[in-house]
């Protein structure tokens, strides 16, 4: 979804790419994750294979971009919660 919001690769958000569109989808992801579904830094760590400390970074700058583009996972997936 993040991906497609901002034309990436699914592929590219695993690992350490740096491009500009992969970094804010993965901001995207990292916020999503950690705050919409509560998943732990570690796990989401883990699963796009970059550092627990990126993740904080990410889900921050992430929390921005949500709140400045009033982006919302549930709209998001078009399902109710």
């Amino acid at each position: 979804m993040a991906s497609d919001l901002l034309s990436v690769e699914f592929e590219a958000l695993i690992g350490p790419f740096k491009n500009r569109a992969v970094v804010k989808a993965r901001a995207l992801i990292c916020y999503w994750a950690v705050h919409e579904l509560g998943m732990s830094m570690t796990d989401v760590a883990d699963r796009l294979k970059i550092a627990v400390s990126t993740v904080s970074v990410a889900a921050k700058k992430g929390g921005q971009i949500v709140g400045d583009g009033g982006l919302v996972l549930a709209e998001m997936l078009n399902i109710k919660i």
